[in-house]
């Protein structure tokens, strides 16, 4: 089921990079917590030269943040920690 997308006017940037591949990983960390995400690139992006732009919906701004805050803070799983480290 697709989550339905506020109004244009009501996205702002969250996050803003030129790494192509950390935006990906914020992409999928923020969608695997629910929250509505978009990706917006500007630039060559053939050669992984220019900036891609994360928004998020401005109600979801504070939450965006305290998932990429805990992910950032969360530092390297622990052998035993999933169940399949260390085997």
């Amino acid at each position: 089921m697709r989550m339905a997308r506020p109004p244009r006017e009501k996205w702002m940037v969250f996050y803003s990079t030129p790494d192509f591949v950390e935006a990906s990983i914020l992409l999928a960390l923020l969608k695997s917590a629910g929250i509505p995400v978009v990706q917006q690139r500007t630039g060559a992006s053939v050669y992984g030269v220019g900036t891609a732009n994360l928004l998020v919906p401005r109600e979801r701004l504070d939450d965006a943040q305290r998932v990429v805050d805990e992910a950032r803070n969360a530092g390297e799983p622990k052998e035993g920690d999933n169940g399949h480290y260390g085997q």
